[in-house]
């Protein structure tokens, strides 16, 4: 349904162009992908995360 996915990311990508947000997280990995490409064509520098990866941003690191 390329119709519908396309009207939906068409629709999402202008709300959050319009919102001050620079990060927008969720929760679903295609959704997030498909976010992301359509604001890489838009040439914004917003991008979608994953809110494991913004939660694990918060953690301390144990790395050293």
């Amino acid at each position: 349904m390329a119709d519908v996915s396309g009207a939906m990311l068409e629709r999402k990508i202008q709300c959050i162009q319009a919102c001050s947000a620079e990060t927008i997280v969720t929760g679903d990995v295609s959704c997030m992908t498909h976010l992301n490409g359509g604001l890489a064509r838009t040439q914004t520098p917003k991008r979608v995360r994953h809110i494991a990866d913004v939660l694990a941003d918060g953690l301390p690191d144990k790395s050293s």
